[in-house]
């Protein structure tokens, strides 16, 4: 009987012995499981914030760097010549490509056909002009779907189909003013001015400078 005693006891000592092993080795395995899944989750999510970071980038930059494609239609509400008065009113339709240089400011070229009025002088006669010219664009960006904005032209103006028997020269072209942007229509006002001089069959060149002020509507397209 104490023989049977010591082979319970010493079982029993081996069960227990067996039981605080088992559970040691276990947790050790789940842990680095956990561990694992935590690395490839942070992995993943820091993967997925540099992808959005350069997209936003991307997108800021385009907006940046975006190029507007002006179209205008105008009437003189007041004009004159150097040497005569004018009889009726001009016109003039335009084309501007710009590019935006920073959030507030833009340049770019121009160019249009500019109907003058008729001279009342008809000894000296009149002339057509198609400017082509750099401008110059600054928005105030204000909080509001109206932007207010400053402008300025500088080129050089082919002047041509005179009514009279006088040749007509080329000259430069100059515009500055302002106006005002609602989404993507605009009206602005624009003082302008064409040089030209006229040559008559016998006599010397005299000045034919046009001067106008423009009140003029259109459409910008965003490309």
């Amino acid at each position: 009987m104490r023989k049977s005693l010591i082979l319970s006891f010493a079982s029993l000592v081996a069960m227990c012995s067996l039981g605080k092993e088992v559970p040691t080795s276990v947790p050790e395995v789940k842990k680095e499981v956990v561990n694992e899944e935590k690395i490839i989750l942070d992995d993943f999510l820091i993967e997925e914030e540099e992808e959005t970071t350069t997209s936003d980038v991307i997108e800021v930059e385009d907006e940046e760097n975006s190029t507007n494609l002006y179209l205008r239609f105008g009437g003189d509400a007041y004009s004159k010549y150097s040497k005569g008065k004018t009889k009726d009113l001009g016109y003039l339709f335009g084309v501007e490509m710009t590019k935006d240089l920073t959030d507030s400011f833009e340049a770019g070229v121009g160019t249009g056909y500019q109907i003058n009025p008729k001279n009342k002088d008809t000894s000296i006669g009149k002339y057509d002009s198609v400017p082509v010219y750099m401008t110059f664009k600054y928005d105030f960006n204000l909080d509001s779907q109206w932007t207010p904005y400053l402008k300025g032209n500088l080129g050089y103006a082919f002047n041509f189909k005179e009514t009279a028997k006088n040749k007509v020269n080329n000259g430069a072209y100059v515009g500055a003013g302002g106006g005002v942007e609602y989404e993507n229509f605009f009206t602005d006002v624009m003082y302008q001015v064409t040089f030209a001089k006229i040559e008559p069959e016998n006599g010397k060149k005299e000045n034919l400078d046009y001067s106008r002020v423009t009140l003029s509507l259109g459409y910008k397209f965003n490309m």
